[in-house]
């Protein structure tokens, strides 16, 4: 009986040092620690808890299911985040993290929850994301941000809704501006066009920089092909009125594609790609025009592919092969020397001019 009663006292001085080291930690910790009843409900917390949240404030929503599974013992822990709205109307962030005490336990207190105040890492973390995806000289999103914002607008896209149309823009002189004037008013520029061109777009369009003098406009709404032709050619007006750089008048044209968006549209990258190829085959016309990606566009761009998958195979073949053509003195009428040029003798198409495959040559 005597041993019985020593080992009950040794369990009960444990009991209260247990008890009175977690009531040094509970309320002198900068972590927020409250004790949860079954229902989520805040049985007890400390000081840190209360000053993050708010005095009285609830920690877990009644009833949610994240917790209801915690609490049945089919989960060891739930973490989340929750925003908190605080007097002076600025939003701080807490992160929770939920744990079992004892499901069985005879005490009301069925979980533990640690408060964590993460408004800083959550900062931190915004920061990142922006930069991830922003232009860092004009803060407009980037090729990548459009890409993904262009894709959920097509994937929510009920099929009777009307189209839309992506508009991809290329300064034509930027490089003479920029090589010309510095580098510094190469980035003026860029930031001037891109409030020229948030200013031509509603509140459901986007306006992005893709790279260096390259950018690209998703309207949101447009009624035909023609409608997007026209605010393309508007968008050339726009751009087109000099910008003042130290002192200079710097004026630019632009070249871009235009690539009405449809149904028959799956991925934003085709959309995206195809625009560009409408850009490029703008700026092959000259500057400051304005190209619709279409059907006989798509069969253009369709044969210059074959051609140059064709041009590299033909060199293999042995296809290519010089012909002579004679240079004549005037005063003589003799020949004076050869020029070699040369010749492409397509097995299939025949004889390719130089004029068609030589490009084609240079640029692959």
């Amino acid at each position: 009986m005597l041993s019985t009663e020593l080992a009950r006292q040794r369990a009960e001085r444990a009991l209260q040092l247990t008890e009175a080291q977690f009531r040094a930690v509970f309320d002198r910790s900068h972590m927020g620690i409250a004790l949860l009843d079954g229902e989520g409900g805040t049985i007890e917390c400390n000081a840190a808890v209360s000053e993050l949240l708010g005095p009285g404030a609830r920690i877990v929503e009644p009833g949610d299911p994240e917790f209801i599974t915690l609490a049945e013992g089919r989960g060891p822990t739930y973490v989340f985040e929750r925003e908190v709205r605080q007097p002076d109307d600025s939003v701080r962030w807490a992160e929770v993290n939920v744990s079992v005490v004892a499901v069985s336990a005879p005490s009301n207190v069925v979980a533990v929850a640690m408060v964590r105040d993460v408004t800083e890492r959550k900062a931190v973390d915004d920061r990142l994301r922006y930069a991830a995806t922003h232009d860092q000289v004009t803060s407009l999103p980037n090729r990548s941000e459009f890409v993904r914002r262009l894709g959920e607008l097509m994937s929510g896209r009920p099929a009777s809704a009307g189209n839309y149309a992506v508009l991809f823009i290329d300064l034509d002189d930027f490089k003479v501006a920029n090589d010309r004037f510095g580098h510094h008013a190469g980035d003026r520029l860029l930031v001037v066009t891109a409030r020229r061109l948030l200013s031509l777009c509603g509140e459901r369009d986007l306006v992005a920089r893709f790279h260096g003098d390259e950018f690209a406009v998703l309207l949101s709404s447009v009624e035909h092909a023609a409608e997007a032709m026209a605010t393309a050619q508007h968008v050339q007006h726009v751009l087109r009125a000099p910008v003042q750089i130290d002192g200079n008048a710097v004026s630019v044209t632009s070249s871009i594609g235009v690539v009405l968006g449809s149904n028959a549209y799956v991925r934003a990258e085709d959309l995206v790609r195809n625009a560009d190829a409408a850009m490029y085959h703008a700026k092959s016309l000259g500057r400051g025009a304005a190209v619709l990606f279409d059907d006989a566009l798509q069969h253009r761009l369709a044969l210059r592919m074959r051609l140059i998958t064709d041009l590299q195979a033909g060199l293999g073949r042995g296809e290519f092969h010089l012909a002579y053509q004679p240079v004549v003195d005037l005063r003589t009428g003799e020949p004076d020397g050869l020029e070699a040029l040369m010749r492409w003798r397509h097995p299939v198409s025949g004889s390719i001019p130089p004029v068609t495959f030589i490009p084609l040559a240079e640029e692959s």
